[in-house]
């Protein structure tokens, strides 16, 4: 394997890791959508309606799973970065820095690095953006 295939898939490992990071805790908000943290704190600290909170949490859920599986499949890439590193800083800001409470916020501060990374390298090698961009220069050559 070369240096660039070891990135490349590094950068795959990377993906698959973070889809799961976001994936499995918006499948979480879409299906107990009244009992998330991020609905109660909704309700406790802004004040929303119930409805609207239930709403806002199904939303939110829906596209962390959305944005989870384009980072997995490496499609849009750098935009779903972009949307990570504002859920992740959001969530900083939301529960506090306190790292020893919360909905396991300890982790966030390294996956907002790893949201950077993605940003700025973005999908690597084995990824559909990658495919595209290969194909875009296939039909400016011609």
């Amino acid at each position: 394997m070369t240096m660039l295939e070891v990135k490349d898939f590094g950068l795959f490992a990377a993906r698959i890791g973070m889809a799961f990071t976001f994936c499995w805790p918006g499948i979480n908000k879409i299906n107990n959508s009244e009992s998330s943290n991020f609905g109660q704190w909704l309700l406790n600290s802004i004040g929303f309606d119930p409805t609207m909170a239930i709403q806002i949490v199904s939303a939110m859920g829906t596209l962390e799973v959305l944005f989870g599986i384009f980072i997995g499949v490496g499609l849009l890439t750098r935009p779903s970065a972009i949307f990570m590193i504002i859920i992740l800083v959001g969530a900083q800001a939301m529960f506090g820095f306190i790292y020893t409470q919360g909905p396991a916020i300890w982790k966030d501060p390294g996956l907002i690095g790893l949201a950077i990374l993605l940003l700025l390298s973005g999908a690597g090698k084995f990824s559909i953006d990658y495919l595209i961009s290969k194909r875009n220069k296939i039909y400016k050559h011609n």
